[in-house]
């Protein structure tokens, strides 16, 4: 049957136990040793000894009486019949010569010992079924970020501004390719979620700070001309209707943006002229605003990631 598939074949637990019953019962009735279990070096000082001593012509052997008598002693196995010893004894010295020396005893262990050995790390290693099935279920893009949402489902945004939403299962639901609008290239940086307002907040490499509609993923509005790029993105709900947005730039500086009655001035912000689609407002008109506040502060002279 095994010959009739290709690739690795496996026996669980299961198939063994029945291999087992299959079999006739003279095929397990060998008695077997584990050096790193059953026998402990004491034990094994004691095996060398008791061979020694039942070597009373000093010829290295001892015959198969005194082999059972030394292994029912020292590893305390009385009930091991002279079945199982001469069984033992022809795996040790296949020549059965009816005697056995301490070298090939130890020799035997050792074998037993190191193929228990093998054995493990062949268990440790990753078996492949050929031939391998391909399938292509890469990305090959940049995942900016990734967040949950209330309902436990996870939102991911790629460089190139694809969104996807995935069910707690990490089953892909929708997405959407959120720059396909655009002639020219355009590239997300960061995203946050401002779960009080249903808003996604995407920056982007066109020194942008973009709103969407969450349900729908539909733009809402942006902040533009910003000077520089806002590499990372974060969000704060600070409560009664107040909320707080920041990002990091190249330029080394953190921005942080308050809004007060939050929801107002993004509505306000939606009703305004678009560019490239997209109700727009520069930044140095946002801040004008008396319910907008503006703070950039200069960390150092490096890159803001986090």
């Amino acid at each position: 049957m095994l010959k009739q598939n290709n690739g690795r074949h496996f026996v669980t637990h299961g198939v063994e136990a029945q291999i087992r019953r299959q079999l006739p019962q003279w095929a397990f009735s060998a008695h077997s040793f584990e050096v790193n279990e059953n026998i402990s070096l004491d034990d094994l000082q004691k095996l060398k000894l008791a061979f020694e001593e039942s070597d009373v012509s000093r010829t290295g052997y001892i015959d198969v009486k005194n082999f059972g008598h030394i292994l029912k002693k020292c590893l305390k196995e009385p009930n091991m019949g002279n079945a199982q010893i001469h069984s033992l004894l022809k795996k040790i010295n296949y020549s059965d010569q009816g005697r056995i020396s301490w070298v090939e005893f130890s020799t035997y262990l050792l074998q037993q010992y190191k193929a228990k050995e093998e054995t493990v790390r062949r268990r440790k290693q990753v078996a492949f079924n050929l031939p391998a099935t391909v399938r292509d279920c890469g990305h090959g893009v940049t995942i900016v970020n990734i967040h949950s949402t209330h309902d436990g489902t996870v939102l991911t945004v790629r460089e190139d501004g694809l969104v996807c939403q995935w069910s707690s299962e990490l089953k892909p639901q929708r997405t959407k390719h959120m720059f396909k609008v655009h002639r020219r290239s355009k590239w997300a940086t960061d995203f946050a979620l401002m779960s009080e307002y249903n808003k996604l907040m995407i920056g982007t490499g066109d020194g942008e700070i973009q709103f969407y509609e969450l349900s729908s993923l539909e733009p809402y509005c942006q902040i533009s001309a910003l000077g520089t790029i806002p590499l990372t993105l974060d969000y704060s709900y600070t409560g009664s209707d107040n909320c707080c947005f920041l990002y990091g730039d190249m330029e080394g500086c953190v921005t942080i943006i308050l809004l007060s009655t939050a929801e107002d001035t993004l509505r306000l912000w939606n009703r305004l002229p678009k560019a490239e689609n997209v109700p727009n407002i520069a930044i140095k008109n946002a801040v004008l605003s008396q319910k907008v506040t503006f703070v950039r502060w200069k960390v150092h002279h490096d890159w803001v990631t986090q």
